[in-house]
Parts: C-alpha cells; sequence; structure tokens
C-alpha cells in the first residue's frame, strides 16, 4: 500500500495531459508519441516566435476587419506569439529549450520528466531569468517595436524586488532562486558534489621516489630472457628520481570566471583621450508604449469607420473600409473605394470629410501595393514619443554611423532614424510651438551618444540666444556657441576654408572621402607621414572628424548679410559631403527671402513642422500639405531623391533631459576648441564692425572697400541706383544705398528723382 502511494506521488503531469484510454504511459510507444508530439509543438511554437510580427492580430492587437496574419502559424500561431512576448519578453524564444530537453529526458525513460517539482523549477528559472533581462535591459525592440525585455512577468517582479529589498536584495534573491529552480530540475543534489570536487582539487597523489619499488620492478623485468640483455645495461644502484605530480581534475573556477554581464547597448567606439566618458541613454526618460487595445478603443475604432464610409457616400463616393492601422497621433483608415471614382474627387474632399468626423485635419495618400487610400484621422488621446524610448531601439543601436540621429515615430509607430551623412544636409521650417527646436535637440543629443568628441565636431549658431546656449561648454563644441549673426557669416566663411583644405588633403592621399582619409593615416607609413607633414604641417597627421554646423534661426543672418550667408550655404552644401562637413538649417519663416532658391536647391532633403499657410509648405516642401499637421512634433519628412512625404510623430525630450545631459558632459569631460578658427573669426569681427562703427553719415559709402568699383561703375553707365549697383556688386541693398547717398552728398550724382536712376555728374563738392 504503502509503495502504491509513493508511485502515485511520483506520478507525472504528463499522466493527466493523455488519454489513459488509448495510450499507456507504461508502454514503450507512449514515450515516443510524446516525444513527437513535444518536438512538432516545440517546432510550432519556434516557427511562431520567429515570424512574429507586431502588426499580427492578438489579444493585444486590434484590427478591423481582421487583417491576415504574416505568421508562420497563422491566426493561433500569432495569439500565441503576442502572448508569450508580451508576458515574458525575450525570454519566450527560450522556451522550446526546455520543452525539448523535457521530452528528451522523458523519451529516456525517466519517469519524473513532467513532474511537478520538475516544471515548477523550469518556471522558476524562467521567472529569474525574465527579471535578470527586465534590470538590465528594460526594453526589447522587435520590429521596430518598444517591448518589456522581461516581459510583463520581469516588469512586476523587477518594480516589487526594487520597491522592497532595493537592487542588492534583488540580485541575491536572483541567485538564490537560479539556484533553487536548478536543484528542482535535476531533482538532485548540487551543492554537496560541487564541494566535494573543489576539495578534490586540493589533495595530491602519492609521490612515486621509492628506490626499492623500482629495483623490485626490474629485477621482475629481468625474468624475461629477451628484456635480460638490456636490462644488464641498466645501473639498477642509480637513483631515479620523478617529480611530483598531483591529480588534476577540470578546473572549477568560482571566482576567476565570473561570468561577464552583457551589455545590452553597443559598445561606441570612444575617443582615445580617457577622459571622455560618454553619456547614458538612461538620462532620457523611457516609456513601454506598447499597451494592449482596450474595448473603449476597438468601439472608437468601429465607429469612426462606420462615420468615415458615411461621409464618403454622402458625398458620392461609394467604398468600405478594409482595414485599420492605430498609430501614436494618427489612426490610418484604409478606404476602398468603388471602382470608377478618381483620387482627385477624393483629394477634394478633405476639409468636408475632416468636418463630418469633427477633427481639425485628415491626409489622404494612396496605399503602397493597394487599390486602397490611406485616411489618416487625428487620435482623441495622443501618445508621446520619448526619445528615450527610439534610443533603445535596433533603428538607432544597428546603424554604425556616428550621424545617425532620431527622428520619431512613423504612422503604425515604427521608429524613424536618419543618417545625417547619407543627408548630407537638412533644411527644417515650422512655426513657434510645432516642436522644431525639440526635433534639433533630438538631433543634437542623438549624435552626442553616438560620438566622440574625436568623431564629431559641432559649430552651433542660435540668433535667438535661447535654444543652443544650453550647449556652451560640451567637449564636442568646435568654438563657442554663436549668438552674434556677423560671427555666424564668419564662421561658414572659415567652414568653406575648412572644406578646401580637407580637399587638399584627401587629394595628397588620393581619397575621395573623409573616412577613407582617416584610414590612410592609420596605415601611412613614416615616409607618407613625413611627406604630409612638410606639406600641411602638423595638423595633418590627425584625423579628420565630421563637422555638424547647426543655425537655428536662418532668418536673422539672412536679414544681417544673405549674400555672404548664401554663397557660403551654396559652397558648403555643392562640395562639402566628401569632406565630412554638414549643415542643419531651420527656420520659423519659410519664405522665398530666407529660403532662397539655390538653398532651396542644394538642400533637397527637408523636414516640415506646421506652418502658417499653404505658400509656406509650398516653399519648404514644394506641396501642400504642412500645413494641415497638429502641432507639438507632428512633421513631414522628404528624403533626398524622394518625392513621397513621410509624416511622423518627433520624438520628445524636455529641457531637464538635455541640462542632465550636457552638466554629465561637462563633468567627466574637458572642452578643447580650435583656437586657430576662433582667432581668424575674431579677427575678421573685429576688422568689419570696426569699419562700421567708423563710418558717419557723410563719408559712409566713401569708406566702403566697393567705393572706388562703384564709382567706376557709375562713371561707365552714365547713371546709377541703388538696386543696380546693389546687383553689380553683389551686396546688400543698405550697403548700396549708402554708397549712393554719399556720391550724392560728395556732388557725383544728381538728386533723386523719384524711381529714375541718378546721372553721373562728375564735381566733387
Amino acid at each position: 500500500m504503502a509503495e502504491a502511494m509513493k508511485q502515485d506521488r511520483k506520478r507525472s503531469l504528463l499522466d493527466f495531459l493523455i488519454l489513459r484510454r488509448w495510450i499507456n504511459p507504461d508502454d514503450g510507444y507512449s514515450q515516443e508519441i510524446v516525444f513527437v508530439i513535444c518536438v512538432v509543438f516545440a517546432l510550432f511554437l519556434s516557427a511562431s516566435l520567429t515570424s512574429f510580427s507586431p502588426l499580427d492580430p492578438s489579444i493585444y492587437n486590434y484590427s478591423y476587419p481582421p487583417r491576415n496574419p504574416q505568421n508562420w502559424g497563422g491566426v493561433v500561431g500569432s495569439y500565441i506569439a503576442g502572448f508569450l512576448i508580451f508576458q515574458l519578453g525575450v525570454l519566450a524564444y527560450l522556451l522550446p529549450i526546455p520543452l525539448l530537453l523535457l521530452a528528451w529526458m522523458n523519451l529516456r525513460g525517466e519517469k519524473s520528466a513532467f513532474a511537478p517539482s520538475r516544471l515548477l523549477g523550469v518556471a522558476l528559472a524562467i521567472t529569474c531569468f525574465a527579471l535578470a533581462a527586465q534590470q538590465w535591459a528594460p526594453s526589447l525592440s522587435l520590429a521596430g517595436f518598444s517591448y518589456r525585455s522581461g516581459g510583463t512577468i520581469g516588469f512586476w517582479a523587477q518594480r516589487l524586488l526594487m520597491k522592497t529589498v532595493g537592487t542588492g536584495g534583488l540580485y541575491i534573491l536572483l541567485g538564490g532562486g537560479v539556484l533553487i529552480s536548478l536543484l528542482l530540475f535535476r531533482q538532485d543534489s548540487v551543492i554537496r558534489p560541487l564541494l566535494k570536487r573543489l576539495s578534490m582539487v586540493k589533495k595530491k597523489s602519492p609521490s612515486v621516489t621509492s628506490e626499492k619499488s623500482v629495483k623490485v620492478g626490474l629485477q621482475t623485468l629481468s625474468n624475461e630472457p629477451e628484456l635480460k640483455d638490456i636490462l644488464s645495461k641498466i645501473n639498477v644502484h642509480e637513483k631515479f628520481q620523478t617529480e611530483k605530480f598531483e591529480v588534476e581534475l577540470p578546473p572549477v573556477e568560482l571566482e576567476k570566471s565570473k561570468a561577464k554581464v552583457p551589455d545590452f547597448e553597443p559598445i561606441l567606439p570612444l575617443s582615445p583621450d580617457p577622459a571622455y566618458v560618454p553619456p547614458p541613454s538612461s538620462i532620457f526618460k523611457s516609456t513601454v508604449s506598447h499597451v494592449a487595445i482596450t474595448d473603449d478603443e476597438r468601439r472608437e475604432f468601429e465607429q469612426t469607420s462606420e462615420a468615415l464610409v458615411k461621409a464618403f457616400s454622402e458625398f458620392g463616393v461609394g467604398g468600405e473600409v478594409v482595414a485599420i492601422q492605430p498609430g501614436p497621433v494618427v489612426t490610418v483608415y484604409e478606404f476602398q473605394p468603388e471602382a470608377g471614382i478618381k483620387l482627385s474627387k477624393v483629394t477634394g474632399l478633405l476639409d468636408d470629410i475632416a468636418l463630418a468626423l469633427k477633427v481639425d485635419s485628415i491626409f489622404i495618400h494612396p496605399v503602397s501595393g493597394k487599390r486602397a487610400l490611406g485616411v489618416q484621422v487625428p487620435n482623441k488621446k495622443r501618445e508621446t514619443v520619448f526619445l528615450g524610448d527610439i534610443l533603445q531601439t535596433q533603428a538607432f543601436l544597428g546603424v554604425n554611423s556616428p550621424l545617425n540621429f532620431v527622428l520619431g515615430k512613423g504612422l503604425t509607430g515604427e521608429p524613424i532614424c536618419c543618417d545625417l551623412a547619407s543627408m548630407p544636409h537638412l533644411l527644417t521650417a515650422g512655426q513657434t510651438g510645432a516642436g522644431k527646436s525639440v526635433a534639433i535637440n533630438s538631433l543634437l543629443c542623438s549624435i552626442i551618444l553616438k560620438a566622440s568628441p574625436d568623431q564629431v565636431r559641432m559649430i552651433l549658431v542660435d540668433p535667438k540666444i535661447l535654444e543652443l546656449k544650453i550647449y556652451e561648454g560640451i567637449p564636442h563644441l568646435l568654438m563657442p556657441v554663436i549668438t552674434e549673426p556677423l560671427k555666424a557669416s564668419l564662421a561658414l566663411k572659415w567652414a568653406c576654408f575648412e572644406m578646401d583644405r580637407r580637399y587638399q588633403l584627401m587629394e595628397s592621399a588620393m581619397v575621395r572621402h573623409i573616412s577613407g582619409f582617416n584610414q590612410y593615416l592609420e596605415h601611412a607609413t613614416a615616409e607618407q607621414r613625413a611627406e604630409m607633414k612638410e606639406r600641411f604641417g602638423d595638423a595633418a597627421q590627425q584625423k579628420l572628424p565630421y563637422i555638424v554646423i547647426v543655425i537655428d534661426e536662418l532668418a536673422d543672418l539672412m536679414l544681417t548679410a544673405s549674400k555672404d550667408v548664401e554663397n557660403s550655404i551654396q559652397r558648403l552644401a555643392q562640395k562639402a559631403r566628401a569632406s565630412g562637413i554638414h549643415l542643419v538649417l531651420a527656420t520659423q519663416r519659410p519664405s522665398v527671402d530666407v529660403i532662397t532658391g539655390v538653398i532651396k536647391a542644394n538642400l533637397p532633403c527637408r523636414l516640415s513642422f506646421k506652418v502658417f499657410s499653404r505658400t509656406d509648405s509650398r516653399t519648404i516642401l514644394d506641396s501642400m500639405g504642412a500645413e494641415r499637421l497638429l502641432g507639438r512634433g507632428d512633421m513631414l519628412f522628404l528624403r533626398p531623391g524622394s518625392s513621397k512625404l513621410e509624416r511622423i510623430q518627433g520624438a520628445f525630450l524636455s529641457d531637464e533631459e538635455v541640462v542632465g545631459m550636457v552638466d554629465q558632459l561637462k563633468k567627466s569631460s574637458v572642452v578643447h576648441y580650435d583656437e586657430t578658427a576662433m582667432e581668424w573669426i575674431n579677427e575678421e569681427f573685429q576688422k568689419q564692425s570696426g569699419n562700421a562703427f567708423e563710418m558717419n553719415e557723410e563719408n559712409a559709402g566713401s569708406a566702403d572697400p566697393k567705393w572706388n568699383e562703384a564709382i567706376s561703375i557709375a562713371q561707365r553707365q552714365g547713371t546709377i541706383s541703388a538696386s543696380y549697383l546693389q546687383r553689380m556688386l553683389k551686396i546688400g541693398y543698405n550697403r548700396a544705398a549708402r554708397i549712393v547717398e554719399s556720391m550724392e552728398a560728395q556732388g557725383l550724382v544728381a538728386k533723386a528723382d523719384g524711381s529714375k536712376p541718378r546721372a553721373w555728374t562728375g564735381h566733387m563738392s
């Protein structure tokens, strides 16, 4: 009776899961059936998890009408994979391993393969590893969506332990839990055999140095007739010495072989300067944005779909909603119109449909690969896209470029990052409060996290004195933040000189890009380095960093020195890509006198936030649409070489986060400005500003460097006007007007006669 009760206690959970009427666990073939079932399920589970897509239907993702899943396991596979990944995070991908291991143990005849205690050990191990994953890397990026690395289980376990026992207690309990799970799984002692093996390492085997033993052995061998002659030559009385040896077991190192905790963030190439410490991405706020869709949201999607179909039908456009794609700010309703309806008829109903849906504005775009239109309807509750979330995704970490930066999230929530090196320049515009400055901060912080000062240097121009001045003193700056428009113009001129110098260096090294020149320096011989030093000085011995020039308000510069600024921007935009110099221009007034045709032609990559009018939208994007944006980071992005606009919700970061990053950089690193560049800019600034102060009303024009050239033009033409002089000398209108007024004061030209040009008199007063 006792033996029967003992067998009942050992009865595995599998006995309750199989149909005992058809399969007898005591039969040999039943173990093979169970093994095949487990292998098939493990393969199905692996296929479902491998092909998991966040857009497939699951209990945490809803689309109306239901879309066809891309999962290899179909609807069942998509639901299983979605549930496991949301609950267990990255640990879901490891579930087939213990399942196959238990099936193999059962096939080998172990009666307790699926015993409840062993299954409890597997569950405890999964919980511990989920807790560890959540502690070391809180966020996981899958197909562009952020998930908790340890799933819901790891998240709540980590949160509970951090509040109750703290970090130290968490790690202690984590180690104990792993050890207990190992004991439950093995169902055998683990600690005692380990201690026994450690004690055996210290024991030494007996030494073999007995001369008597050697003699006895030789005498025994000498009884053999074949060996008698050979052994007779050996001096038995000579002492044989053998060194002591120890029994060496496989090494069991507990302290020396400490497992290194995997770093979930890629190790970026750091500056050779050991004083530089990159700021951690944990400074920036991050949240797990992927949450299950509620029933209220489902009903809202269905109601909006019905209202959309009804609104179209009222204006003579029949059709149906075939799919719904929720996003962070807008939801895309794929509307399939009836045959024979023109696209122009639908796009002409934007304001009417928006009014029917009771929203501010909507967008309509053709869906690629489908005979459907995507209607972008704003969500009633907008989701905030945090910079910290995207910094942990593969879209940012997986690109090995120091100029890769974060833009935000797309329509369906996928992270959008861009490489400034491939743009190679960026022009952005938007009205006040639309999110332009936040986007620039996001760009700068992304590059600072990605690259060291030896890789990227920055020139920041902030005429408003409020936006970029906060970055003063970080080690990435090439010079202090520039706030005066005249100095900004001179900084652009210096960048042109630097571009020419770099081209000369690359020509001497016979390479076509800055990266090729840096590789050339790494492998250059002593003779090549000496030749470079002789031609270009000591500066040619250093690697060339990328230079990013950010101008926060282009309009202020264009009002001060439009011609010089435009010429410098044109030269840099046309030639600076190969030399590693990149421009980021921003303005809140995208008019034609600020964003001229020359600037637009050389900056094909544009980014527009909400603007006031269609004219401003056409100026920045060459198409309408930016005036319909929602503001607060809602933007339209035009990639270089493409005519298709992408709608993106910009990443948000607060001023406190930027200040925290800057403070940490200042504490851990020392800024080294380019003294040569600063001296040249200051000297030119003193010259030009000094000349301006020395001019008085009468001789302001005659003291101008262009005075003699203007006199020659007036004598040759016989007449002169400020606008004509402006075009001929390529100077500003105010400067040309001062020269003409000075000519009149000195009696060289006649007085103004309406809009007619002034006649040349040639008489000095």
